[in-house]
């Protein structure tokens, strides 16, 4: 009877193994990597932009109104920060791609690291995360998890309203920069959301001498 457990594998077969081993791991890698590219080519082909804002305590105006000299200014909506307003910001965010995509988060960066005179109150009527969220600079976060088919488009309503507890000096300007994350299969991006309207500093929000009183 022939012992089986001291047999010598040949090299040829040792080779043929590995060479299947290989072809194995690098069908593997290919179509993950067509997975992430085609998810990418599809969150890559979603857009968000900011609509006008609808306010009560403020009156909206554009930033040319207030003699901007520089072309990309022009026309820029602006909220004046004015004691007790508050103001919804549509955000529409569509999807130009032909796959289905998750928008899954809205990150709300910007203002001055010592406290605007604003905040933001909620997203679709839920109160987002806290400030700086992970150390990111971001001053709130809001979790969506919204799926979002070919050729569809969701709104998402940012709710703005006074902080009494921050300062923007009168004439100033704080800008935000907003950004939808979106995902499809294995891959994410966040997508920027444009014409997102300026918060113009007033007497209201004003901490000096010629303004009102922190809070």
């Amino acid at each position: 009877m022939s012992d089986d457990a001291g047999q010598v594998v040949s090299p040829d077969r040792r080779g043929r193994g590995v060479l299947v081993l290989t072809a194995l791991l690098v069908v593997l890698a290919l179509g993950a990597a067509v997975l992430w590219w085609s998810g990418y080519r599809a969150s890559a082909q979603v857009i968000a932009h900011a609509g006008p804002p609808r306010c009560q305590g403020t009156e909206p105006t554009t930033y040319q109104d207030q003699g901007a000299i520089d072309d990309e200014d022009l026309g820029e909506v602006s909220i004046p920060l004015r004691r007790g307003f508050a103001c919804t910001v549509p955000i529409r965010v569509e999807n130009l791609s032909d796959h289905e995509v998750t928008l899954q988060r809205l990150t709300l960066s910007g203002g001055p690291d010592d406290g605007s005179a604003f905040r933001v109150h909620s997203v679709d009527g839920v109160e987002p995360s806290g400030d700086d969220l992970g150390g990111g600079g971001a001053q709130a976060v809001a979790e969506v998890e919204l799926e979002l088919g070919p050729g569809e488009e969701e709104v998402l309503r940012v709710r703005l309203v006074f902080g009494e507890s921050g300062c923007t000096g009168e004439g100033g300007g704080v800008r935000m920069w907003p950004q939808v994350r979106v995902a499809d299969q294995l891959a994410r991006h966040d997508v920027a959301v444009a014409g997102f309207p300026r918060l113009q500093g007033t007497a209201d929000s004003d901490c000096g001498p010629s303004g009102r009183q922190r809070g």
